[in-house]
């Protein structure tokens, strides 16, 4: 599918915003560079936990072509040390799988040049490491968009756009980036939440109406929640989350590990007739972690902020 051009260009950050996390360390007297201020800081949050340590977190990745496609235009990037994950999934067209798996080898590259840097905001306050940590993650869209942009200048076929998912953890804090109308999960207690919006397809073009490598500007959905021990998080491609209703992603991802469940789940969409290549990652925190929590009814609550104006014409 070709994407629509989404908007103003003017909407998104300029260069001039733009700020290099890598491997940033605190000064010597502790404190770390002060960034400028999101344009659009984060709406309706609620105090967190201040995480004191990592949690575990374990995940298995699975893609198949499907049942309809001779190519994969799907891609995805696991790293279970430095606790970020990625998936995109490359719209209609012979570039479509190389513009995704560039906008993946941008983001795992960026995020990687930010390891320490992502290692030092866990010694910050929740408000501030949270703010730094969703700038991070609007920056690494920016950059896997810009560099999509530069290849359909070069070449012709790479002028789709990709959609584009990750989460990164830091200490006991989720963060995800979402473009595109790919999903993130999470599955707790027996319950899958969305959380994050489908930026769906527009009528009656039947184009994406927000994508990394689209004509002007991106809009990067952003989401920060608490994790706990047992908690399962599962990002994929519309191939994979259109084959089942939330109470089956329930039924078929609580009670495994996340390898088993995503293989499980991987089969019974190819056993329905699959027809778009599929992709899937389930990151699952298995240790226990140590926090101070601001009032147990803020554990595990949601604060979420869209950077640049919601996609009006975003899918239900």
């Amino acid at each position: 599918m070709t994407p629509e051009t989404p908007g103003d260009e003017s909407r998104r950050s300029s260069a001039d915003d733009r700020f290099d996390y890598s491997d940033q360390e605190p000064t010597g007297d502790g404190a770390l560079p002060r960034l400028p201020r999101m344009r659009n800081p984060p709406l309706g949050t609620v105090p967190p936990p201040i995480s004191r340590g990592p949690l575990l977190v374990r995940a298995s990745a699975w893609t198949d072509v499907g049942l309809g496609r001779d190519r994969n235009e799907d891609a995805a990037y696991v790293d279970v040390d430095d606790q970020f994950f990625i998936v995109a999934d490359g719209g209609g067209g012979r570039g479509g799988g190389a513009l995704a798996e560039l906008a993946v080898d941008e983001a795992r590259d960026h995020l990687e040049r930010s390891r320490r840097y992502c290692q030092s905001l866990r010694e910050l306050d929740s408000a501030e490491r949270r703010h730094r940590a969703m700038r991070l993650l609007d920056e690494v869209v920016h950059t896997a968009h810009d560099a999509a942009r530069r290849r359909a200048g070069r070449d012709a076929t790479a002028r789709t756009g990709t959609t584009l998912d990750i989460v990164l953890v830091i200490g006991a804090d989720a963060y995800v980036a979402h473009v595109g109308n790919g999903r993130t999960y999470l599955i707790r207690d027996d319950l899958a939440t969305q959380l994050t919006i489908d930026h769906g397809i527009s009528a009656p073009s039947h184009v994406l109406v927000n994508a990394v490598g689209a004509r002007g500007g991106v809009h990067v959905e952003l989401v920060h929640l608490m994790l706990q021990p047992g908690d399962k998080l599962l990002l994929c491609t519309d191939g994979l989350h259109a084959c089942f209703s939330r109470e089956e992603l329930v039924g078929r991802l609580a009670r495994c590990d996340a390898d088993r469940a995503l293989r499980a789940l991987v089969d019974a969409a190819m056993d329905g007739g699959a027809d778009d290549d599929l992709t899937g990652i389930v990151a699952e925190v298995v240790g226990d972690h140590a926090c101070d929590l601001a009032g147990d009814d803020d554990y595990g609550a949601l604060a979420i902020s869209v950077t640049g104006d919601p996609a009006t014409d975003a899918g239900p």
